[in-house]
């Protein structure tokens, strides 16, 4: 069986796989993250590709907009995804087992994070769906529901020498709150192309540069308004941590409700909140900050 090692947020994972094809998704997933082999695992993820998938004795909780079913045990998290795919995770033994189906390998990344997530808490590190970037001493996050303009903004600043820290999946940790790389693969719309190519120039003049390791200065919840100027509006921490409880709390993970949430007022507060209305103007973006 195929065997990879990686590392985020500083936690070594270990992952197999049970045919080439399955390991070749995984590994993709992950691939900025790889590693040499470590003397010892945080987390091992094992995958096995089948037919048929097991059924859950129970549900606990459905989740309908991403399409899983969970089963809820003291140690354990059975997940059932309707893309054809079954996942163990031990909380006691920090272990993650999947058995997929060839045809839900090309949603492998949402399922992965989906499943990492509650092992990840456990260790004092959450996720956060949103587009990070970092510049000199600022590093910002911009969070919001998909098609609101994140990836947007992100570009434009990448745009202004900005560089890349993360897409879709954010790693925080810590106290003050650090943002973790993931270097996740770019997707751009047919709106971020038009916003971004109203100023001086497109898409094709980008050069991605990576960042690294830094402290969280701001966070700014993106609303796209195409029709009109981008601005910033501050923003006060509760209702900024409303947002975030909204956007990045798994309610089902009972027993890491609480870290959970004081580890996002900590972070709306130690931090400056903005809404970000990106509009005409977004190419703007990197000067409107450093004001």
């Amino acid at each position: 069986m195929p065997v990879c090692h990686i590392q985020i947020a500083k936690l070594n994972i270990r992952l197999s796989a049970s045919d080439a094809r399955l390991f070749q998704a995984a590994t993709a997933v992950f691939h900025p993250c790889l590693q040499q082999e470590t003397a010892v695992a945080d987390i091992t993820i094992t995958l096995l590709s089948t037919q048929s998938i097991p059924k859950l004795d129970h549900i606990d909780y459905q989740d309908q907009a991403i399409g899983f079913d969970l089963q809820k045990e003291s140690s354990r998290f059975r997940f059932h995804f309707q893309l054809g795919a079954y996942f163990e995770i031990n909380l006691k033994e920090f272990t993650i087992t999947g058995v997929l189906q060839p045809s839900s390998h090309l949603f492998l990344e949402d399922m992965l994070y989906i499943c990492l997530a509650p092992l990840l808490r456990r260790k004092g590190t959450y996720l956060i769906h949103g587009f990070a970037a970092q510049k000199e001493d600022q590093n910002i996050l911009l969070v919001g529901p998909s098609g609101s303009g994140k990836t947007t903004a992100g570009m434009a600043l990448l745009k202004n020498g900005w560089r890349f820290l993360a897409n879709d999946v954010i790693l925080l940790k810590g106290n003050p709150t650090r943002i973790y790389p993931t270097f996740d693969r770019i997707r751009v719309r047919k709106g971020t192309s038009r916003l971004l190519c109203e100023g001086d120039s497109g898409l094709e003049d980008i050069s991605i540069i990576f960042g690294q390791l830094g402290h969280v200065t701001a966070v700014y919840f993106t609303q796209l308004q195409p029709n009109h100027p981008t601005q910033l509006c501050p923003l006060p921490a509760p209702l900024a941590c409303a947002k975030l409880i909204e956007s990045s709390v798994d309610r089902w993970d009972t027993a890491q409700l609480p870290a959970h949430l004081s580890f996002l007022r900590q972070l709306c507060e130690e931090t400056a909140v903005f809404t970000l209305h990106s509009g005409k103007n977004i190419h703007t973006l990197s000067e409107m900050i450093k004001q």
